[in-house]
């Protein structure tokens, strides 16, 4: 830029001056180039971005999203090393704890999880397990936007009369709402999610590590709920070489539990028998029989359950 002025001025050309500010302006576009595409790439990237978290979403509904506090992240190790009843029970005792616990605090306020909240409603279970927390301003605001979200979505909607098909029967879409209302949890939802996933964790560990397998033989039982859960998961996930062998010791947990609690509750009822009279106080095994049989049919304690 300066040779040039140089020759312009020596050739008599009065208006080289302006090449100053030429030079100025021009770098200050330069400058605003650079930094309009800087702005756009970083535009590019939050939008590629976005649309990854997009695909995110809707492949992981139940709520990938919920677990950025890794409230429902639970060390395999920490459910089977304890070896007191069934370990997928526990499991699910822990996650339900924490999920409880984690919407009676702040994230009740959180615009995500009340979203959420209001459309899924909680099921009896998790009202008790709510109402233990002893936080009743938490359980009342999340009543308030829950019954508001009803009142608005199912009771005041326009044309809720609907009719299938030219001759078909006519469906109130008001009632089937509610049906699918009085059969959903926020709280069951986000179990079911972290628990399968728990479950191949579990599955793939024990295909992969010989001290798991050991582990996973010495527990002392599996529930039948928790028997059925994993058996069909086993089913869809290990290869066609592990399935057998973990579907042996999986049943061996749950039927030894069954012939020693069969012989209890057996028990309990010949207590009853006159021709047991002077026989002596009954077992321990024998009095909590018929809580255990309850347990090991339903997967939940009913004295916790009563508790709570």
């Amino acid at each position: 830029m300066l040779r040039i002025q140089e020759r312009l001025f020596e050739s008599g050309h009065s208006w080289v001056f302006i090449f100053p500010v030429l030079h100025v302006i021009m770098n200050k576009s330069i400058a605003a180039f650079r930094k309009s595409r800087a702005v756009s790439k970083r535009r590019v990237g939050k939008s590629a971005k976005d649309a990854v978290d997009r695909k995110r979403r809707k492949s992981d509904p139940k709520g990938e999203f919920f677990m950025k506090d890794s409230i429902y992240t639970i060390p395999v190790s920490e459910v089977f090393e304890p070896m007191d009843g069934c370990p997928i029970c526990r499991l699910r005792d822990t996650l339900e704890s924490r999920c409880v616990e984690y919407i009676m605090g702040a994230a009740m306020m959180e615009p995500d999880i009340r979203i959420e909240t209001n459309k899924a409603g909680f099921c009896s279970l998790h009202f008790k397990k709510m109402l233990g927390c002893r936080n009743r301003l938490s359980i009342a605001l999340m009543l308030e936007s829950h019954l508001d979200y009803l009142k608005k979505e199912i009771f005041e909607q326009k044309n809720p009369q609907q009719r299938q098909g030219l001759f078909g029967k006519t469906i109130d879409r008001r009632s089937q709402q509610a049906q699918e209302m009085t059969h959903s949890c926020y709280v069951c939802d986000k179990i079911e999610w972290a628990l399968s996933r728990m479950v191949d964790t579990t599955l793939g560990l024990w295909e992969k590590e010989e001290s798991f397998r050991q582990l996973y033989a010495k527990q002392p039982v599996l529930c039948l709920e928790h028997y059925a859960l994993l058996s069909q998961r086993a089913s869809e996930k290990l290869s066609a070489k592990a399935l057998p062998g973990f579907l042996e010791a999986t049943t061996l947990l749950t039927k030894r539990y069954l012939d020693s609690l069969k012989e209890d509750v057996s028990g309990f009822c010949r207590l009853y028998d006159y021709r047991s009279a002077g026989q002596g106080e009954p077992s321990e095994q024998v009095r909590t029989s018929i809580e255990r049989a309850i347990w090991y049919l339903t997967s939940r304690d009913p004295a916790k359950t009563d508790e709570t």
